[in-house]
C-alpha cells in the first residue's frame, strides 16, 4: 500500500497500472481497510461519509457492520420460516424471489449497494417488496443506517383480471378435472373464494344444518362466515366423505400449481386464471343488482374502494350508457 497525501487514504497499483484505493479506518473497535474507489475522489467521499458515521457514533449509533446480501438473505430466510411457520420446500414463491436477487446483488456488501444499481436491475414489483423487507430487517440487524430510496416500479394492470363470461365457464367446466371442476363451483358459490381458502374448509368449520361454513386464517387475519347454498353443501358432503374431511388435501401453493397445469390444458378460453373467478363473482353480482357494500362484505374486503377494482364493464353495458345518455342529445 502506498500512502497518499490524505489521511488514512492510501493505493495499491494493479497489474494494468490503474490504481485502486483503500481506507485504514477504525470500525466498531478494530482497525481495518475498505476499499474506496479507483479515484482519489471517490476515496475522499468515502472518507468523509466515514467521518460522519464516526460523529454519530458519538451519540451511540455504531457504523454499520458489513454482511453480503448472500449471507442477510439466508439469514432473513431462516427468521421468515421459524416466524411464519411455512414449509422451505413449499414456498415457491419467496424461494423464486430470493434466486432471482441473489442473482443480481449475492455476492454485494449490503452498506454498499445504491439505489441507482437497485433501479437500472429492473427488479419486478413482487421481487421488489422483498427486496424491500429484507434491506428493513438489515436495519434492525445493524447492517444499515437508512434504506437506499430507490424507485418502485409500476403495478401491472389488465393481464388475466377481468370477468368472465356463462359460456366460458361452461366451456372450462367441460374441459376441467373433477377436483378443479369442483373448486370452480365452489368458488362461484361461495362468492369469490380465494384459492387459499379452499384448502381451509373442513367438516368441523362447517354447519350443513345452518348453512354455513367460516373460515379463520384468511388473508388480513380476520375470520369470516360464508354462506353455504344447497349446490355448494352437495359438493362438500361429497369431498368431506372422499377426502377424510377436508375439501382439498393438498395446500395453497400445490393446487396454485395444478390450477395452472389444468389451465394450459384448456382451450377455447383465453386470459383467466383462478382469480379472474373471484373478479367474475363480483362483477356477476353487480350485475344483479346486489349493492356494493353487500358485495364487499361477500368478497371479504376491508374497504368499499377495493371491491370497485373488482368490477368490470361489458361492451353491451357501455352502448346502452351511451344510448340512454348521450344519443338524446345529439336527437333531441
Amino acid at each position: 500500500m502506498v500512502k497518499t497525501k490524505y489521511r488514512c487514504i492510501y493505493y495499491r497499483v494493479n497489474r494494468d497500472g490503474s490504481r485502486t484505493y483503500y481506507l485504514h479506518i477504525t470500525v466498531n473497535g478494530r482497525r481495518t481497510w475498505r476499499k474506496a474507489g479507483e479515484t482519489v475522489t471517490e476515496a475522499r467521499d468515502r472518507y468523509r461519509e466515514y467521518e460522519t458515521l464516526k460523529g454519530l457514533a458519538g451519540f451511540g449509533i455504531r457504523i454499520p457492520r458489513r454482511i453480503r446480501f448472500g449471507e442477510l438473505v439466508e439469514a432473513y430466510l431462516l427468521q421468515y420460516f421459524k416466524r411464519t411457520g411455512n414449509d422451505p420446500r413449499t414456498a415457491y414463491r419467496i424461494k423464486s424471489a430470493m434466486k432471482r436477487l441473489l442473482s443480481e446483488f449475492g455476492g454485494r456488501i449490503v452498506s454498499e449497494i445504491t439505489a441507482h444499481e437497485i433501479d437500472a436491475a429492473a427488479i419486478p414489483r413482487p421481487d421488489i417488496d422483498y427486496l424491500k423487507a429484507i434491506l428493513r430487517q438489515a436495519r434492525a440487524w445493524g447492517y444499515l443506517h437508512t434504506i437506499p430510496s430507490f424507485r418502485m416500479p409500476a403495478v401491472k394492470k389488465g393481464g388475466h383480471r377481468r370477468c368472465m363470461e356463462p359460456d366460458e365457464i361452461r366451456v372450462i367446466l367441460d374441459q376441467a378435472s373433477p377436483d378443479h371442476a369442483d373448486a370452480i363451483r365452489l368458488c362461484l358459490l361461495a362468492g369469490g373464494l380465494r384459492i387459499g381458502e379452499l384448502t381451509m374448509i373442513t367438516l368441523a368449520c362447517t354447519d350443513f344444518e345452518r348453512g354455513y361454513f367460516w373460515i379463520d386464517k384468511r388473508k388480513g387475519g380476520q375470520p369470516k362466515t360464508f354462506a353455504l347454498l344447497p349446490d355448494a353443501a352437495a359438493i362438500l358432503r361429497r369431498r368431506f366423505l372422499e377426502h377424510g374431511g377436508r375439501a382439498f388435501t393438498c395446500k395453497p401453493n400445490n393446487l396454485s400449481y395444478r390450477f395452472c397445469m389444468e389451465r394450459k390444458r384448456i382451450t377455447g378460453v383465453k386470459r383467466w386464471d383462478f382469480h379472474t373467478l373471484r373478479h367474475t363473482a363480483a362483477t356477476w353480482m353487480q350485475r344483479a343488482g346486489v349493492h356494493l357494500a353487500t358485495v364487499s362484505a361477500t368478497l371479504g374486503h376491508s374497504s368499499v374502494a377495493i371491491t370497485e377494482a373488482y368490477l368490470h364493464t361489458t361492451l353491451e353495458q357501455e352502448r346502452t350508457a351511451i344510448e340512454a345518455a348521450i344519443l338524446p342529445m345529439l336527437n333531441p
